[in-house]
């Protein structure tokens, strides 16, 4: 039988070597792999030849023919079979090679604010998620030392990712560890990508609908004991760096507050992550409606100053006092709810070049907040918050 199938003074054999390279390919890099695997060889060849060398039982029974042959068919097979485990491992270093490069870029991208070129290595990297990298942009400097632990995914060409990387903030020295769990995924051109639905953020906020079985397997990746290990590590070695360090507590801690701060003042678009934009047709309709619109409501606001200016002219005739105070009514009351009789646009700020959120149809409900002296009233209309001219509600 072959040295690489006959079992040394060691006990190695082929199926113990290829034991060990698929069990530590994840933590050793190809080139000591390979270093370490020759080494192993060697030894296992120089052992098969020793035990050549020593001298046969005499009551060892010849081999016949038809024994030589199927011991040749054996060592074949045992040789095919070796061959394909040591192409599985080189498959498993390649992708192990692939993500982490992947994941390198992923991080310098976020650390940059560079929403253009996540968008070209994830897919539903969602408008929610974009505006928070651009905010984090302003704290983070850098991602470093980043180190990924792979495992499949629910398809061939799909992996479950733990990211172990060091994070700097913006004005410090030092930087935390940290660590996050990803989805990578194969796409048509054989090309990997993450799959940013089961990013932590979506995770976390659920934004967008998820699988139910991947997010099983993620769970169940991450109460595995490799995980669960990794964390541990990741949690004591932050502590380690940062007791004690009063300032770096303190940017910790000023980051946490803008997160906060960025999470309940933001306001998703209506635009979806798949950035599908209306034909040129129905933009030049619409951009043609809110011209319409505007007119409308320009030719309302006419309408209303001058029966304003009737208005204080008859109360002026009437004894009101010389100063141009008039007796009319220019709020309306708050918590009035009124049931809008015309189109009305709700816009973001007290000005008509401000955006615009919604538009009103006849019929809507309309809960009057508040009416400033500037002419607007804050105004809930459709579960969201904007202003609307007080003239246009008075009218209504």
């Amino acid at each position: 039988m072959s040295n690489l199938n006959k079992k040394s003074n060691s006990g190695l054999n082929i199926d113990t070597i290829v034991g060990f390279c698929k069990k530590n390919v994840k933590y050793i890099s190809a080139g000591v792999l390979t270093v370490a695997l020759i080494v192993i060889l060697a030894s296992s060849a120089v052992n098969g030849k020793k035990d050549d060398n020593e001298p046969k039982n005499q009551e060892e029974v010849q081999p016949s023919e038809s024994g030589k042959e199927d011991s040749k068919d054996n060592t074949d097979d045992s040789k095919e079979d070796s061959k394909e485990d040591l192409e599985e491992v080189v498959n498993e270093s390649e992708n192990q090679g692939k993500i982490e490069k992947l994941f390198r870029t992923y991080y310098n991208s976020y650390a940059a604010g560079d929403v253009d070129k996540l968008k070209k290595i994830t897919k539903n990297l969602s408008a929610m998620e974009k505006d928070y990298i651009k905010m984090m942009n302003k704290h983070v400097d850098s991602y470093e030392d980043i180190k990924c632990t792979v495992e499949d995914g629910s398809k061939e060409g799909s992996f479950i990712v733990s990211a172990v990387y060091n994070m700097k903030f913006a004005g410090t020295d030092e930087a935390l560890p940290g660590m996050n769990v990803f989805y990578v995924q194969t796409n048509e051109d054989g090309k990997l990508y993450i799959n940013n639905k089961y990013s932590s953020f979506n995770r976390e906020l659920e934004e967008q609908k998820m699988n139910k079985k991947i997010l099983k397997l993620i769970k169940d990746f991450e109460g595995g004991d490799t995980v669960q290990k990794l964390e541990e590590d990741v949690q004591e070695e932050y502590d380690k760096i940062i007791e004690g360090n009063k300032s770096l507590k303190k940017k910790v801690s000023k980051v946490a507050k803008a997160i906060t701060k960025w999470k309940d003042t933001y306001v998703a678009s209506a635009a979806d992550d798949k950035e599908d934009k209306k034909s040129k047709e129905d933009k030049k309709e619409k951009e043609s409606k809110d011209k319409q619109e505007e007119q409308n409501q320009t030719e309302q606001q006419q309408e209303s100053q001058e029966t304003q200016q009737e208005e204080t002219q008859e109360n002026t005739d009437d004894g009101s006092s010389e100063d141009g105070e008039s007796g009319g009514v220019n709020y309306v009351p708050e918590g009035t709810v009124l049931t809008a009789n015309n189109v009305y646009n709700v816009r973001t700020s007290m000005s008509v070049s401000s955006e615009i959120v919604g538009s009103t149809a006849v019929g809507d409900s309309i809960k009057v907040i508040l009416s400033y002296a500037e002419g607007w009233t804050k105004v809930e209309w459709n579960e969201k918050t904007g202003y609307i001219r007080t003239d246009l509600l008075l009218k209504n």
